[in-house]
């Protein structure tokens, strides 16, 4: 495949690298060499990575190395020292997401490859032979910008995606959870539910319902809303959100931008 998203370790030492394929390398930059190859069970183009060395005491977890892969809509939390998925941040289809059974859904995984080895080989092989099949897909709803903070006493996270949807993760409480931009008039809001895992590992569920369209409204209603007259324009995204950005300091902003060329800054 090829390369889709990058990011620097917290001490400049290392980088992390993420595929079309669901393919994530960890280099040493002092050496320019590969030193681990895992693939995300997920098998979803990565969007976009960030790192941290933080620690995790709610979890019972010291300092160490986090990484945090946008893949499709699941955004997931991967303890580099071992390779399990801490905490993943899920948007389901509003088509299918009030079908699903939460019970049912599971965590995302890392799957280490042997580098240099006949199985990286082939893999390598099969996911180079598909990228041109991915190219010409059609897309999927997808997280395409996040950011976050960990280490201290309630970390959060805050993700926009091909949805044109802004939202604001908590990593413990649900009801802490929100959308931020991205509801339509008379869309109902998300509901937002956790599945605990053992050990001390979570998912985070957005069940996000699709707006109704006209003929699905009462007929009582439709009348009221086709002659309600001028109206404020929605403050939202029309468009998919391509990047975030947070502002400290004096005051505290979100800056977002969407792919149609919009910037918005929220307060």
């Amino acid at each position: 495949g090829y390369l889709t998203a990058m990011s620097l370790g917290h001490d400049r030492n290392w980088v992390l690298t993420g595929t079309n394929e669901g393919f994530l390398g960890l280099w040493d930059v002092r050496f320019s060499r590969m030193v681990k190859l895992w693939t995300i069970s997920t098998a979803q183009p990565i969007n976009r990575l960030a790192t941290t060395y933080a620690a995790f005491a709610s979890r019972g977890l010291g300092p160490r190395p986090f990484a945090f892969a946008a893949c499709g809509s699941d955004c997931g939390m991967y303890d580099l020292a071992d390779g399990v998925c801490r905490q993943s941040f899920r948007v389901l289809d509003p088509h299918e997401g009030y079908g699903q059974s939460i019970s049912r859904l599971k965590l995302p995984e890392l799957h280490e490859v042997s580098i240099g080895t006949r199985q990286s080989r082939t893999l390598l092989r099969e996911a180079k032979a598909s990228s041109l099949r991915h190219q010409n897909e059609l897309p999927v709803a997808s997280i395409n910008a996040m950011l976050g903070v960990m280490g201290h006493e309630q970390p959060f996270l805050m993700t926009g995606g091909s949805d044109a949807h802004l939202r604001f993760w908590d990593f413990s409480t649900t009801t802490k959870c929100y959308t931020i931009s991205g509801q339509v008039a008379g869309q109902p809001r998300p509901a937002f539910e956790r599945v605990d895992f053992q050990p001390a590992n979570r998912l985070m569920v957005c069940r996000q319902s699709a707006a109704p369209r006209l003929n699905e409204l009462e007929s009582s209603r439709v009348p009221r809303r086709m002659h309600r007259g001028m109206i404020r324009a929605e403050n939202r995204h029309r468009d998919s959100i391509q990047d975030l950005k947070l502002i400290q300091g004096p005051t505290q902003a979100l800056i977002s931008c969407s792919r149609d060329g919009s910037i918005k800054l929220w307060r």
